[in-house]
């Protein structure tokens, strides 16, 4: 694996396997936190329920799309008392609870489609002052009547 890749690559992730192909890279790897803590009475626990796979999209590398696919542990709560029996590693520092993608990859994407959205209001403003249900107001934006 290049060595110029594990920089991109988050802190709280153990790299297993990188599979690189002509049309993306898939990056096999796992949670670093030896015991996770329950989300209900934070007590940490080490008694593995079963695995599961999460595949969330990163941002892309050499014009390939970049797949973590994370292996999540589900746990059992140790607390007898609480009311979550099991309960799944979490991946809040990079991802989302449900998300398909990671934080950085959905902040850059939020920013692309708002800066082109901001370019297409700003060149149809023109053509919206010459059209009759619409007025300006001042130089920019167009109000609707």
């Amino acid at each position: 694996m290049p060595k110029h890749i594990l920089p991109l690559i988050p802190r709280e992730l153990l790299v297993e396997q990188v599979i690189l192909d002509a049309e993306r890279i898939v990056i096999n790897c796992r949670s670093r936190p030896p015991a996770p803590r329950c989300p209900s009475c934070r007590r940490a626990s080490s008694r593995m329920h079963s695995r599961y796979r999460r595949r969330i999209a990163d941002l892309p590398w050499q014009r390939r799309p970049v797949i973590l696919c994370v292996h999540v542990r589900r746990l059992r709560c140790i607390n007898r008392r609480c009311a979550q029996r099991i309960f799944a590693e979490r991946a809040e520092s990079f991802a989302s609870g449900h998300a398909r993608r990671t934080k950085r990859l959905r902040d850059i994407q939020r920013s692309v489609g708002l800066s082109a959205a901001k370019r297409a209001l700003v060149s149809s403003s023109g053509s919206a002052c010459r059209s009759a249900p619409t007025r300006c107001a001042g130089s920019s934006m167009p109000r609707v009547r």
